[in-house]
């Protein structure tokens, strides 16, 4: 199958980080869109990212828009080691 253009996905805005509970949980979200269905991979230093009790990927339907979906990173207790390189 090839993909063109046509069925990239919409982003509605760049990646936005958040820190929640005086910076114990660090939430990248990515607000996307598409007709195919689409799946998130995380990377960090271009190296897929597992998820652990630590590392949770989390997707869910766009409050902002029904036909599109929120793709969260959730990085609980962050340590220096998480910082892309």
């Amino acid at each position: 199958m090839q993909c063109v253009s046509a069925d990239a996905p919409e982003f509605h805005d760049k990646p936005h980080i958040v820190q929640r509970e005086g910076g114990n949980i660090i939430v990248i979200k990515v607000r996307a869109k598409s007709h195919l269905d689409m799946t998130a991979e995380w990377f960090k230093d271009d190296k897929p990212l597992k998820a652990s009790d630590r590392i949770k990927m989390v997707t869910k339907q766009d409050d902002k828009d029904k036909e599109g979906f929120q793709y969260l990173l959730e990085i609980h207790g962050p340590q220096k080691d998480d910082q892309a390189k």
